[in-house]
């Protein structure tokens, strides 16, 4: 079975800035690139995303599509892939089965991928992101960029992480030290 880290994206991999139309507003986290490629020997990558502009009519498919384009080829120039990048374009109103933390999209990235959910890990800076991973068995690590600082509270015990963490590149030195201590 595989391992498989997956990000939320706005708030999380880039700066949450509402409703990104266009790559030119795309503003990464400072990211330690080689921490990234070396964890992508072991563990495939994936995002997910809820993008409810869409279902509110405030940004396109399109546009949600270029920005992942943007995101992804910016990491693949620097030695990073991801296997699968999944959006949800509903909006909380529309109740549909792809918004997280409902697990279409996990139940996908680990049947499609044969993914070992106790060695993987989801990253995402909102309690929807937490329950989403911890439904499918997975590691849990909540940062504080983005929605983080401002949704901690609504962590319960229900929905508590495995690990608090500033951001990203603490969030991936977690993984490391866990994924090193597994393996030794």
């Amino acid at each position: 079975m595989k391992k498989a880290i997956v990000f939320d994206r706005d708030g999380t991999l880039i700066k949450d800035k509402g409703y990104i139309k266009k790559s030119t507003d795309v503003e990464f986290y400072k990211i330690d690139i080689n921490l990234m490629q070396a964890l992508n020997k072991h563990f495939l990558f994936f995002i997910v995303s809820n993008q409810a502009g869409i279902g509110k009519g405030l940004i396109s498919d399109d546009e949600v599509k270029e920005v992942n384009l943007y995101i992804e080829k910016h990491f693949k120039e620097q030695g990073i892939h991801f296997t699968e990048i999944f959006y949800c374009p509903h909006s909380e109103a529309e109740k549909c089965h792809c918004r997280k933390p409902e697990q279409f999209f996990m139940e996908i990235i680990k049947s499609k991928y044969n993914i070992d959910s106790a060695s993987s890990y989801m990253i995402g800076d909102h309690p929807s992101d937490i329950i989403f991973g911890k439904r499918a068995g997975f590691n849990t690590i909540y940062v504080l960029t983005g929605h983080g600082k401002k949704h901690r509270d609504e962590l319960s015990k229900k929905t508590a992480a495995f690990h608090v963490t500033n951001n990203i590149n603490s969030a991936l030195i977690k993984i490391k030290r866990n994924f090193i201590h597994e393996t030794h």
